[in-house]
Formats: structure tokens, C-alpha cells, sequence
């Protein structure tokens, strides 16, 4: 259906209030506005461009009726046909409209019904027209006559994009007598699907006539950027999208630069030399002590200036507590690098109806406004108080002042106090061309010499002719993404610790470290640990209230969480356990917890995963899955049932074979509920002469060394690096690293997971491995009778009936059940 866009207005505005302080941030225009933008593009060398008349209509087809006796008859198109006027009653096809009328040779606009399809009621609304979809950027006049014929007299007319609704109105006033109007507009969208609406308001009916639209093409569409694809740190490829028109296009490419006159440093202030009455709480207005140049008004309104029991560094913090209460900063000496302060609410309950909340502004010392960039209600804190944090991207740039304002009072009336307020500010980078007004026919620039020291952007515009259009928006270079960082030879190798080091990434906010732990089986080994994992670092949540992450992935090392990469999709984990939410009703995708990449192919595939469960639903079913990739279905799959109440059950899930060289083993409930899972333990024996690689830790630095110290004794050790940055909000890493084996230098001791004996129960007997060749291994019952002994000459297996037993393997004894 066509769009009477009137009656759509008021749905584009709306609030902000409420919003996270990275959800209700300034950020970039979304891709599609980019295109859409409004901004004016400037033709070259002043030529006489020429007005070319697009629409002509005098409704001289409009032979029914008069002006003082509209006919009756609505011409207007209906909701089958998409509102489309007969095209014999207009000298252009393709107009469109409802409440429609001839008039005598002009259109009569009057009010029409409608109805919404299945439902009875019946709404009146005013009649609109509006011209054949066509290209309508560059300089538009638009002029018409129009007189009303109702008591109101109110008449808009909008340009609009029929894919998102006006991107200019005005709204004229018209009288009885005919009078001619004129609209000028260079707000039409990069697209031939622009229309100008004509429709009164209110309750308006009106007659128009003599429409005439003209256009002169003053403006060219601006590419679309593209991505900088990486091809070393000394070269990328600028890329961007042809546009319909563009004959050639323009690049330029700059770098960041340290200005000669550098500053930087961290303006401070905790309030504490404020001077307040005795009551401790109210500040002293006649002669407040406030720092120097802030500008603090806490006290006309509020009910509480201070507050000497919340507070960050004592003895007293400053409260806002009334709408108007304002804490701003001086005027900085340099540009806003990051901001910081400390906040408690007085109360941390959810509001109903309306929050109470304070906005965090900034000032744009080249615009000359304040703009907020967080509306921050009391549910954003934790309680007991905590810092919060806007960094770089958050701020933007040239910001030169902070201001925290109470803006509204909820129905808790909540205060914030607000203690330690703290802002890094540094001098902004220079740009620098490198490489300027650069034209070419192609849609990528190959750049090469760049010096990764620095950060490189470019922009690109579009020449069509004369004209020259806005500039797209400037693309970053990364220099990250699809760059492989080296890690280089190990150093200082000690029998537990050695120094590693890898490429540096001049733009990498931090390098995500993996470190695996190598065994080489130099004789059968039983029952080998792969990945033990307890879960001990997830504090938070309880199994009847979770902490829940609404993502659809959760890397809990990357978060701090866990020592390897355990993944849940559809996350959620309480005190000790990691969970999933289940399988998401809404979208399908599915929720399971999943392994790091494992290393399962040794013993043919065999292993066994030992586990501990927290169903949430009677007789649960357990799936086990062998996983190539997490975005595939599993290769390989065991299912057990959880019989009996929602709660802990501990199961063994024994794989004859389907174990990889690369997979993860993942953990769901087979009807897609939620639950927790509690410890988990893979082992799999290793015959002599295979080896494995197992997770051992995950870790994060900012440099591009780590010192690695107190390893448990191995053979051997090997790292994985990933580079990682974000810029705007979008986040950017690198290829993994091939993975570096480091050898250790071992004196006197042999691999702990060779030498620690490894002795257990198995169906019929005691399984025994993992003890030099020649070493007594004697069984006895637990009488202290010997059942049983031999000289072990690698793994073995000694039969015995069902028991309990000793097992005493060189100068070690275990406990064993054999059933």
C-alpha cells in the first residue's frame, strides 16, 4: 500500500530515556542513512545548471464538479490496487492518492474512510495526493495553488522516500481566496522512489491545482565504503561500492600523527575539600570551597548536598538528588580521552512507572553544544557502588567539558552518589595526507609503503562530470584482521617457565594467548587427562537465579571466566556450574555448552567424558556430542537419561570411537531444555608413540611477550596468539597464529603425566599405567591378603573380582573399586 505519510509522523520520535550508556551513545549514522544523507553536494566551477520541469499537472482532466460543489465521487485508488489514481484523469501516469475529487479542472482533497483489513471499525482521516515515484536529489522547487474549503487551513506537503517516509515538509497556511506556493528543497534521497505529497491537516479540505515540480541535478550520490582488506602491515586495499552515476571516483588516504605540542594528563576531583554545616550533609553555599572553574549546583534544589557514608575515597561524596543538580568539569586542556567517576544509587529497586535518573553529558568544543551520551538510571550500577567508564569511542572527539545532570525523578526518588570523577584528556592526533584527491575508474586502491607505526584512514568521493559528491564516511585500516601474527622461538627455557614473544600489532588493543600442554606417550599410558574443568571462577548466580548473558555465544575465557574456551550458546551459569538457557523458542538456535578445540584422534578415537549435570526437568535426556564445528551438526552423538527429579547427576559418557584431531565435545539436553554443567573430566589412553596437545590456560596481554612461569613439569608446551582491537564499536582480530611448540628443559624428571601412576577400577579388574617398566604392582584385599602382583612393563590390565582393593604400584598405594 501506498503511504499517507501524515498519518505516520509522530512514529519516528521517541525517547532515549532508559537507555544503557552503550546503547544511548553519539555514534556514526547507520549504513543506511549514510546513503540517505542529507548533507548538500556543492557543484564544481559555479556552471548554470539547468531546472528541468518533472511534473506539470493543471488537472484539466478534472471535469466533474466545481469548485464551490466538489463531485461527490472519491477517485482516489483503493488499498487493492495501492492507492493508483486512473491514469486518464492526469496528464502524467502513476499518481496516487484517497479522498481524491474532481473539481471543475482542479482537485478537491477531502476527508475519506478506512478501515484496517479485519477490523470492522471505521477510521475518517483527510484525503492526500501524491505524485509518480522518480528521482528527486539535487535542487527541487516545488510550486502549486491551493485554497481551503473547510473552517480548518492547515496544508502539508512532504518530499519523501517511499522506502522510509519524509526527509522534508513544510506546512502552509491557506485561505479562501487561491494563492500560489513555493517549496525549496535539496533533501531528496539517492533513489527513483521519491514522491511530494500534498495532503491537508486536521480536519483541512482543500482545493490544489497547478502543481509543478522542477529539478536540477546539483548533487551526485556518494559511494559506499567498503572494508580495508590487510594484505601486510605495509600494504591494504581501500575498497568501496560503484554508484549508479559516478563516471570516476576521488580517494584520499591520511595517517595519524603526534602533534609537536602534545599534552595529556588526568583532571581529578573527589570532592572532599567542599565546604559544608555542621549537619555534615549540606554544603556551606555562602562559601562552598568548590574546586576551582567546576561548576557544582547541587544545593538549589537538592535535599541532600553530600553524603558522608557512600562514598568511593572519604569522607564524603557529592549526591544528586533533584532534577537540576549539575556537576560539571572546567574547560580541559586538551580533548576528553576517557571518563570516569564513582556512583551508588540510594536505592537499588526497580522503578514502575518512571526511573530515576541522572544524564551523562559532553561538550563539543568545535559545535559549541552539549550532547548526552547516557541517561543512567539506578538499575545500570551495582550495589554497594562501582566506576563506571566512557572510553574514547563512547566520548568522541573534541570533547572538552563533562557534565553529570539529574533529568528526572522516578517513584523510588533515587539519589546518586557521586565520588572520585575523573577524566583523562590528551591532545588529539593531527591527519597527515598521504595520498590526496587521488582519481581512478576502479572501486579499490592498492596502498603500499605504509608505515604500521600509524593509524591509516580514507574516504572516497564520487565525480560525475562537474560534480563532485559528500565524501563517504572515513573507512579505518585496521591492520588486523587477516594478518597472522609469528610467534617467534621461545627464550630463558627453564624445566618450568620460558619467555615468548610474537609479531606486534601497532593497533592491537590486546593479544588473546592460548597455552597447551604436549605429552608424548613414550609407553602405553591409561586414562590421560585431556581437559579437567571445575568451573570455580563463576562466583555469580544461583540455579534458581542465574546470571544470564543475552548473547547467543559466550567465550568465558575471553571474559576471565574459565581457563580454557568453554563456550555456551544461549548462556546463562550460577555459583561453580556453566549452563545454557536451552534452545531459543524464537529464533530456534540452540543452546549447548561446548569444550575448547580438543585433541581426541589418539587410541582410535576412543576416550570417555566424565560429568556432573543439574537437569531443570524431570527425566532429563543428555546429549554428549562430538563437534568438528560449532556451527555444523555433531559428527558423533551419545544420549543418557537423567531419571528421576530436576537436580545434580554425575554420568559417564564412554566414546568407542568418533574422537578428531580437532573437535569440541558439547553438552545439551536432547529436548532443548535449560541446565548447568557442574565438573567435567575427558580421558583417553595414548599407546606408545602417540602425542597429544591439550588446553591448559587462556590468558590476555597487552604487549607482545608473556612470561610464562610455574608450569606444572611436561615435555613440552605450545602457544596460539590472536591479535585483537575495536574502533567504534566493531571489533577486529586476527588470524590465529600456527601454533609454536616449546621444548622443555627438563633435568631429572619425565613428563608428570608419564611418571604419576595412574591406577583404576574397571569391569573385572585393576587397570594399572603410567609407572616405570620393572616397577611391583601388587593387589590386595582390604584382609591385607596380596590377591594379586606383577612387573609392570607398560599399561596392563590384573583380573579380579568385584571388591574393594590396595593397589600398591612402587612406593605409591591406591584405593580401587572393581565392579
Amino acid at each position: 500500500m501506498k503511504k499517507n505519510y501524515l498519518m505516520t509522523l509522530g512514529l519516528a520520535l521517541f525517547g532515549t530515556l532508559g537507555l544503557s550508556a552503550q546503547q544511548n551513545l553519539s555514534k556514526p549514522m547507520p549504513f543506511s542513512q549514510k546513503v540517505r544523507s542529507t548533507a548538500i553536494y556543492q557543484a564544481l566551477g559555479n556552471p548554470a545548471i539547468p531546472m528541468e520541469v518533472k511534473i506539470s499537472e493543471d488537472f484539466s482532466k478534472f471535469k466533474a464538479g466545481s469548485e464551490t460543489n466538489p463531485d461527490k465521487n472519491n477517485i482516489g485508488g483503493t488499498k487493492e490496487n495501492g492507492f493508483v489514481i486512473n491514469s486518464s484523469y492526469l496528464q502524467t501516469p502513476g499518481w496516487y492518492g484517497a479522498g481524491v475529487h474532481q473539481a471543475g479542472g482542479a482537485c478537491a482533497l477531502k476527508m475519506y474512510e478506512y478501515s484496517y483489513p479485519g477490523d470492522s471499525q471505521v477510521f475518517a482521516t483527510t484525503g492526500y495526493i501524491s505524485t509518480p515515484a522518480s528521482e528527486y536529489f539535487g535542487d527541487v522547487e516545488i510550486s502549486f495553488r491551493a485554497k481551503k474549503i473547510s473552517k480548518d487551513n492547515k496544508f502539508w506537503v512532504g518530499l519523501c522516500d517511499n522506502d522510509y517516509g519524509p526527509v522534508d515538509e513544510m506546512v502552509f497556511t491557506l485561505t479562501d481566496e487561491w494563492q500560489t506556493f513555493e517549496f525549496k528543497t535539496n533533501k531528496g534521497t539517492f533513489s527513483d522512489n521519491n514522491v511530494v505529497q500534498f495532503t491537508p491537516r486536521g480536519e483541512t479540505e482543500a482545493l490544489i491545482d497547478d502543481i509543478v515540480i522542477k529539478r536540477a541535478v546539483t548533487k551526485t550520490q556518494a559511494p559506499v565504503p567498503g572494508v580495508a582488506i590487510n594484505k601486510s602491515f605495509e600494504e591494504f586495499v581501500a575498497t568501496w561500492h560503484p554508484t549508479n552515476s559516478a563516471e570516476k571516483y576521488r580517494l584520499n588516504i591520511y595517517k595519524k600523527t603526534e602533534p609537536t605540542n602534545y599534552l595529556s594528563g588526568t583532571l581529578s576531583e573527589n570532592f572532599d575539600n567542599i565546604k559544608v554545616k555542621a549537619d555534615g550533609v549540606s554544603i556551606d553555599t555562602e562559601n562552598p570551597n568548590y574546586p576551582k572553574d567546576w561548576n557544582i549546583n547541587v544545593s538549589s534544589n537538592g535535599k541532600k548536598d553530600m553524603n558522608k557514608s557512600d562514598f568511593s575515597s572519604a569522607p564524603r561524596a557529592i549526591v544528586l538528588d533533584e532534577v537540576g543538580d549539575v556537576v560539571e568539569t572546567p574547560e580541559l586542556p586538551a580533548p576528553a580521552h576517557e571518563i570516569r567517576f564513582w556512583v551508588r544509587p540510594s536505592n537499588m529497586e526497580m522503578e514502575n512507572e518512571m526511573y530515576s535518573m541522572f544524564s551523562v553529558n559532553i561538550w563539543d568544543s568545535e559545535n559549541k553544544e552539549w550532547t548526552p551520551i547516557a541517561n543512567m538510571p539506578n538499575y545500570f550500577f551495582k550495589d554497594g557502588g562501582m566506576v563506571y567508564t566512557f572510553n574514547a569511542d563512547q566520548i568522541g572527539l573534541n570533547v572538552t567539558k563533562v557534565k553529570l545532570e539529574y533529568i528526572q525523578k522516578g517513584d523510588k526518588q533515587v539519589s546518586f552518589a557521586i565520588d572520585d570523577f575523573e577524566v583523562d584528556y590528551k591532545t588529539q592526533m593531527l591527519n597527515e595526507p598521504v595520498l590526496v584527491d587521488y582519481e581512478t575508474t576502479d572501486t579499490f586502491y592498492v596502498a603500499k609503503n605504509i608505515d604500521p607505526k600509524h593509524e591509516h584512514y580514507y574516504y572516497v568521493q564520487a565525480v560525475q562530470g562537474n560534480l563532485v559528491s559528500d565524501k563517504t564516511m572515513d573507512v579505518w585500516v585496521d591492520a588486523v584482521s587477516g594478518l597472522k601474527p609469528v610467534v617467534n622461538e621461545a627464550t630463558n627455557v627453564k624445566a618450568n617457565s620460558f619467555d615468548i614473544s610474537w609479531t606486534k600489532f601497532y593497533n592491537a588493543r590486546e593479544y588473546a594467548v592460548d597455552l597447551y600442554k604436549a605429552v608424548s606417550a613414550n609407553e602405553d599410558m591409561a586414562d590421560v587427562t585431556v581437559l579437567e574443568e571445575g568451573f570455580d571462577k563463576l562466583k555469580d548466580g544461583t540455579v534458581d537465579m542465574p546470571h544470564q548473558e543475552w548473547y547467543d555465544t559466550y567465550d568465558f575465557a575471553d571474559n576471565g571466566l574459565c581457563d580454557t574456551r568453554w563456550m555456551s550458546f544461549q548462556p546463562q551459569w550460577a555459583n561453580g556450574m556453566i549452563g545454557t538457557r536451552g534452545t531459543n523458542m524464537w529464533s530456534g538456535l540452540p543452546g549447548f555448552i561446548a569444550s575448547p578445540m580438543l585433541d581426541l584422534h589418539n587410541n582410535g578415537g576412543a576416550f570417555d567424558v566424565e560429568f556432573t549435570i543439574h537437569t531443570m526437568v524431570k527425566d532429563d535426556s543428555i546429549a554428549v556430542m562430538v563437534m568438528p564445528d560449532l556451527a555444523q551438526n555433531a559428527s558423533y552423538l551419545l544420549v543418557g537419561k537423567c531419571e528421576g527429579e530436576p537436580g545434580l547427576y554425575t554420568m559417564t559418557a564412554n566414546f568407542p570411537e568418533g574422537g578428531l584431531e580437532a573437535c569440541h565435545i558439547a553438552f545439551m539436553s536432547y529436548q532443548g531444555n535449560p541446565l548447568f554443567l557442574d565438573k567435567v573430566k575427558i580421558v583417553q589412553d595414548l599407546k606408545k608413540g602417540e602425542k597429544m596437545v591439550a588446553p591448559f590456560n587462556c590468558m590476555k596481554t597487552p604487549d607482545n611477550n608473556y612470561s610464562f612461569t610455574n608450569l606444572p613439569d611436561a615435555s613440552g608446551y605450545a602457544i596460539e596468539v590472536v591479535a585483537k582491537t575495536m574502533k567504534n564499536y566493531v571489533y577486529y582480530t586476527s588470524e590465529k597464529s600456527d601454533r609454536k611448540f616449546v621444548n622443555m628443559t627438563v633435568t631429572g624428571v619425565t613428563n608428570a603425566l608419564v611418571a604419576q601412576p595412574a591406577v583404576v577400577g574397571t569391569n573385572g579388574g585393576v587397570r594399572v599405567s603410567g609407572v616405570p617398566a620393572g616397577t611391583l604392582v601388587q593387589v590386595y584385599n582390604l584382609q591385607g591378603q596380596l590377591v594379586k602382583s606383577a612387573v609392570a612393563d607398560g599399561a596392563m590390565n590384573l583380573a579380579v573380582v568385584n571388591g574393594v582393593y590396595l593397589v600398591k604400584a612402587g612406593n605409591q598405594t591406591f584405593k580401587v573399586l572393581v565392579k
